[in-house]
């Protein structure tokens, strides 16, 4: 009897000790009575990081043309992958700030021509351009030969430099004595004429819905800074450096970089300059010698970009930073060649053609 009770107030003796170790634990009983299995605790996931930069695009978006259409299926996985890739760039090295510009306000650059008659014929050349129409001139209408040749040619020049988006689709040149203009398909008209004006239009104005479609889905309340940085990215996504040269045109056209995926410098930055200005962001077009050329060899230049900030100039050269070394790698914010300060710029050894 005694060995009973004291072996049932030993095992008492050693649950409580157990209970009070926390070595065991003794559930509430249910309501029906019965202790329910213990349920292990929920394990804490960490809360998704929200994206700082976001687009949205309407599955069901409904367009006025087929052209609008077809230039959303060309650019839209590309600007989808400027926006991942920006969203991966650290939020500090976005910080500072690039100035704003609303280019139609600038002096025009007729402004800067002084000779009469090269205002004349660089307003011919441009009014004709816009409007799709042609010309055929000579001397004879407007005085001496040699000083109209004089004229004739430097303003050819001045419209090839101030106007990369006229020039993509309508050059001049001679025939039987006259000279006059031609318009070509842009990317595609190395003394390749189209005789469809109409054409032409419709392939300039798929190039301009293109550069709308990027702009236009920018992401919203984003920086002058992280627009440039997009813009970048999606130039880059969209276009591959053409090492084949396939066109000598593709040198200053912007349409083979955003709408062919194929150009070299000029094609690059170009594209950057033609969003920004979109953009109303303070951009220029530069060409020079990149640190692997050297002027002794005038016929290998370079084309990148400068812009504005508060702490002056930055340059950007979209080009050089589209290479499998350089992608996705953010050097003290700078982006390899993305937003160079003038220190590296001078230390890459990049010179301008003034």
């Amino acid at each position: 009897m005694y060995r009973k009770y004291l072996s049932v107030i030993i095992v008492a003796v050693i649950a409580f000790v157990m209970c009070s170790c926390g070595i065991i634990t003794i559930s509430p009983a249910s309501p029906g009575g019965n202790n329910p299995q213990a349920t292990p605790a929920a394990t804490s996931r960490p809360t998704p990081t929200p994206e700082r930069f976001t687009v949205i695009f309407d599955e069901n978006e409904e367009f006025e043309t087929d052209t609008q259409q077809e230039r959303a299926r060309h650019i839209d996985p590309h600007i989808k992958t400027a926006i991942k890739l920006l969203n991966t760039v650290p939020e500090e090295s976005l910080a500072f700030n690039v100035h704003s510009m609303d280019h139609s306000t600038l002096p025009k650059s007729e402004d800067k021509i002084t000779d009469p008659l090269e205002l004349q014929l660089y307003n011919l050349f441009c009014d004709s351009a816009v409007n799709f129409e042609t010309f055929r001139i000579n001397y004879k209408q407007f005085g001496e030969r040699q000083a109209y040749l004089n004229a004739f040619f430097n303003t050819v020049d001045k419209y090839h430099l101030y106007h990369p988006e006229l020039y993509m689709y309508m050059d001049i040149g001679s025939d039987g004595g006259y000279d006059t203009n031609g318009y070509y398909m842009p990317g595609d008209w190395m003394d390749n004429q189209c005789s469809n004006i109409q054409d032409v239009r419709d392939t300039v104005d798929f190039y301009w819905r293109i550069v709308d479609r990027i702009v236009e889905k920018a992401p919203q309340n984003s920086t002058n800074r992280e627009k440039c940085c997009y813009f970048a990215f999606v130039i880059s996504s969209v276009n591959t450096y053409d090492h084949l040269l396939t066109s000598l045109t593709d040198f200053y056209q912007s349409y083979n970089c955003l709408v062919d995926g194929k150009a070299v410098c000029g094609g690059y930055a170009l594209a950057f300059l033609e969003l920004c200005r979109q953009a109303d962001i303070s951009c220029s077009y530069i060409k020079g010698y990149s640190p692997d050329q050297s002027p002794a060899n005038p016929d290998e230049t370079h084309a990148w970009n400068e812009i504005q900030t508060d702490d002056g100039p930055i340059y950007v050269d979209v080009t050089w930073y589209d290479t499998d070394e350089e992608m996705n790698i953010y050097t003290d914010g700078h982006f390899g060649y993305l937003f160079m300060t003038e220190k590296k710029y001078q230390h890459e050894g990049y010179q301008e053609i003034k």
